[in-house]
């Protein structure tokens, strides 16, 4: 009996174990080809599965791209690690000698011994990235408003991409199994590779809008954006796939928000997940205007102890603060306080628009309150535009230029460009 069993210890029990162990690497194996094989037909592309002296890829040319997506290995043994790499390879080069990448420590080492990027004038940009390029000024030129927004919101969620001259290169650790992770990341660097490889009639359209929004001017911004948002389907030299508004959307709904149209801007959010399903602030904003929409927020949930300017510059427009954060706070600390203010009053008009200042006439005053790292603008003013009535505007129709002292109720801010918006406005 001993002899049966010590058998059945040495040879059975450990071939189960080997059996069990091979079932389960094929059960995930043919998953895995699946999933990839999906991902292929879904995109358009074609698959090879893995063989002897190959890994598995998906690969072929879409709208002029050339995609390719691989395994490979790095290293041996205990100290090995697999990759699923992208490549998205553009028509032609930039010529530009382009080449961006997530700051990084390396990168910060190389910069204290003396490596030299380009600057192109916006902090939260330059201080994220690793910019190099043939020639200063025509990158610079290059990475316009648009393109930056393109870029800082695709390597949020794909951060550890580098973007060249010829094209878009990503990797994610493992071997992904899932065609969803596979399809959407396709899609997010064709989408970006299409804004950097042509002059695109919604890229200028993206630079007016961001242009008239910073200029504290939410109303006419959202004219201009929905000219690309809200349009008839692309043709076929252009792909909806490629040329889908994502940025554009983004900046509809969060001005939709801001005009107090949160059920909107929910549904469009909603609509923006399945574009982008792994944008984490797409997935904040949806979450947060369902909420307010199924329950309204209790309004100072967290009230401020600081209304100085500088405390709510501080608390509100930290350099990498994102404008959803920004929303977050002002609604749930600032929404509805009086405070009392003094700026560089810049221009004053009438107000025609009910975007913010719903069903009231006046006069919009539009001050200089402080110095801010914007998102895309470099060093920027932060404006402060208030609602004066017609008596109060006339006393500073002559003004124009000099520091003036006033009060009024903040009713919203503009976490993307880094404004804020009073009602009721008084001189002090």
């Amino acid at each position: 009996m001993g002899h049966i069993v010590a058998f059945l210890a040495i040879f059975i029990v450990p071939g189960v174990v080997i059996g069990i162990v091979i079932l389960f690497a094929m059960d995930r194996s043919r998953k895995i080809n699946q999933a990839w094989e999906s991902a292929a037909k879904t995109l358009g592309l074609q698959y090879s599965p893995s063989a002897m002296l190959k890994s598995r890829n998906i690969s072929g040319d879409l709208h002029g791209f050339h995609v390719l997506i691989d395994i490979y290995t790095t290293g041996s043994g205990d100290h090995s690690q697999t990759y699923t790499r992208f490549r998205v390879t553009y028509p032609t080069p930039l010529s530009l000698g382009l080449r961006l990448t997530r700051e990084g420590m390396l990168t910060s080492v190389a910069k204290f011994f003396g490596s030299q990027d380009i600057q192109v004038g916006d902090s939260a940009f330059d201080d994220s990235l690793n910019i190099k390029g043939n020639d200063e000024s025509s990158t610079r030129e290059f990475l316009n408003p648009s393109r930056r927004m393109r870029i800082q919101r695709f390597l949020r969620s794909h951060s550890d991409a580098t973007i060249q001259d010829d094209s878009i290169h990503w990797k994610h650790r493992g071997t992904i199994s899932n065609s969803g992770l596979l399809v959407n990341s396709t899609r997010a660097m064709l989408r970006l590779a299409w804004h950097l490889t042509g002059d695109r009639e919604s890229d200028h359209l993206l630079n007016e809008a961001m242009q008239l929004q910073n200029d504290g001017l939410p109303e006419e911004a959202l004219r201009v954006i929905e000219a690309v948002v809200v349009k008839p389907k692309t043709s076929q030299e252009t792909p909806p796939i490629i040329a889908e508004p994502v940025e554009e959307k983004i900046i509809w709904a969060e001005l939709k928000y801001m005009e107090g149209e949160t059920a909107i801007a929910h549904q469009q959010f909603e609509e923006l997940k399945d574009l982008d399903p792994d944008d984490p602030e797409i997935e904040e904003w949806t979450d947060l205007t369902r909420d307010e929409v199924e329950s309204p927020p209790a309004e100072h949930s967290k009230p401020a102890t600081d209304f100085s300017i500088k405390g709510f510059c501080d608390e509100l427009f930290g350099e990498n603060t994102t404008s959803f954060e920004i929303n977050r706070t002002f609604e749930a600390s600032y929404a509805g306080h009086e405070v009392c203010w003094a700026g560089e009053l810049q221009k004053i008009e009438r107000n025609y628009s009910n975007f913010l200042f719903k069903n009231s006439t006046g006069y919009k005053a539009t001050f200089k309150i402080d110095e801010r790292a914007s998102s895309f603008y470099g060093s920027h003013a932060v404006l402060a535009i208030v609602r004066f009535s017609d008596d109060l505007a006339e006393s500073l129709k002559q003004r124009q230029g000099e520091s003036i002292k006033f009060r009024g109720k903040l009713i919203k801010a503009d976490g993307l460009m880094r404004n804020v918006y009073l009602d009721h406005g008084q001189l002090s």
